[in-house]
């Protein structure tokens, strides 16, 4: 009886045993030390869907995509089992590199890029949705113009060669009717993080819009754009090789309501966006029975965003000099369709719906200054901008691989939206004869943490 009191402990240590063991046995790849939070992702995923798939596996009993994955990952938990020195567990397979190749390897194999989806969209929803911005700068400053004139009572006020006005506040430069076509050319560039990758980015856009004066106080119209984003992960500052390419189409609805030195604006964008993605996937063996990895990932999706922005400004006048704060909210939200790659054989991944809201006010001030020339009125706009982001926390982008049969999920987890930056813009618009005017800006943004950017805009209108 006392002997077995004495064992009653046993079988309880031996079930833990049991449970433990094999885990410890069969190589621990995230047990790498210094993994970033996508390589430890990459490595749990490995080593769970390998733990899965090992006894068919090993015997060649897979169907030929699942054993074409398991074999893809066998090499990696295998040198996880050299480097480790783990008793028992095979190494033919391994890679036969040091612990930080090792690292770079789940890197290549992790889905960080994914996300860049959903964030291509926001910028390029942002930069389209700025044109219409733009586009009610450009009334703003004609009502500079008429303002002045208004008040000189002179139809030749700025020593033009045509008159501009009728010698009234309300007067108009031309008929009610406004068309208007901007240019713009933008550029970001990506610092690398231990949760996303290096890239720069460039966009070209255009907007074409058309708008009808009211009421002497009231301006409304309706634009459409397009927009190309061509993004390039930097291989030089991360481990990542690839590109992606977006195409936006969007359309909006506008007003800008004045009162004398107080206004009002309203955007409404629906955009969607066509996304083209290359992945690389390329790492090193040393191994001669393992060959290198060299394989490029090809996939396509789509997404919708709807932009809502309401804004307003007061004009302090200090003749000729116009001076006042501006106040904008802008709410997004952008759907990115789920998508499959290919032609990347077992390292291929079904990667899941993206949404993100963001909710994001802007404060600051803006000045104009008209000059007086022979041909016309040039009005130098400035503006200075904090933005603050509400909502948004880090996306979250899940994905699996195409032939894993237990669907393991692994998460790319992005780093968190800058809460607070500013830009700096400065402008000239050209007042000219017969309701023509010209327009371009210079637009940075500061504070970024990880991200700089820079956005030229050009452009014509015709009133009629």
């Amino acid at each position: 009886m006392e002997q077995w009191q004495s064992l009653r402990g046993y079988p309880l240590v031996l079930g833990v045993a049991i449970l433990i063991l094999p885990a410890w046995c069969q190589g621990q790849l995230t047990a790498i030390p210094d993994l970033t939070p996508p390589q430890a992702e990459s490595a749990r995923a490995s080593q769970a869907i390998y733990n899965t798939l090992r006894a068919e596996g090993e015997q060649d009993a897979l169907p030929a995509g699942q054993q074409a994955l398991f074999r893809r990952l066998e090499e990696l938990v295998h040198t996880a089992n050299e480097q480790q020195a783990i008793p028992g567990e095979p190494t033919d397979r391994s890679l036969r590199v040091d612990e930080a190749e090792l690292a770079e390897a789940l890197d290549w194999v992790a889905n960080e890029e994914a996300g860049s989806g959903s964030g291509l969209t926001v910028n390029a929803a942002h930069a389209q949705f700025s044109h219409v911005v733009q586009r009610l700068a450009m009334l703003q400053a004609q009502e500079t113009v008429v303002a002045h004139a208004g008040e000189h009572g002179d139809t030749v006020a700025f020593g033009a060669s045509e008159p501009f006005g009728g010698g009234a506040a309300g007067d108009r430069l031309a008929g009610p009717w406004g068309g208007f076509v901007l240019l713009s050319y933008g550029r970001v560039e990506r610092d690398p993080t231990d949760r996303e990758n290096a890239y720069d980015a460039d966009q070209f856009g255009i907007t074409a819009g058309v708008d009808y004066r009211v009421s002497d106080s009231l301006v409304a119209g309706v634009s459409l754009g397009y927009r190309r984003a061509e993004l390039d992960f930097d291989d030089s500052r991360s481990v990542v090789d690839g590109d992606m390419t977006g195409d936006t189409f969007a359309f909006s609805g506008y007003a800008l309501y004045e009162e004398e030195d107080f206004y009002l604006t309203s955007i409404l964008t629906l955009g969607r966006m066509d996304i083209d993605l290359k992945r690389g996937i390329i790492y090193r063996s040393n191994n001669p029975d393992v060959p290198d990895t060299d394989e490029t990932a090809v996939s396509s999706t789509a997404g919708n965003y709807l932009l809502l922005g309401v804004g307003g400004g007061y004009q302090f006048d200090l003749e000729p000099m116009r001076i006042g704060p501006v106040a904008r909210l802008d709410l997004l939200r952008v759907e990115l369709d789920s998508y499959r790659e290919r032609q990347a054989g077992p390292f291929n991944l079904d990667v899941s719906r993206q949404n993100v809201d963001s909710l994001r006010s802007s404060l600051g001030m803006e000045a104009s200054y008209p000059v007086a020339t022979g041909f016309g009125v040039l009005i130098p706009q400035f503006r200075a901008e904090w933005h603050h982001e509400f909502r948004g926390g880090r996306r979250d982008v899940e994905s699996r691989f195409v032939d894993d049969p237990q669907e393991t999920r692994f998460v790319a987890s992005g780093d968190r939206p800058d809460r607070n930056f500013y830009s700096i813009s400065a402008a000239l618009t050209a007042i000219l004869p017969h309701g023509w005017q010209a327009f371009a800006q210079a637009e940075t943004l500061l504070g970024m943490r990880h991200t700089s950017a820079y956005n030229l805009t050009a452009g014509a209108r015709l009133e009629f």
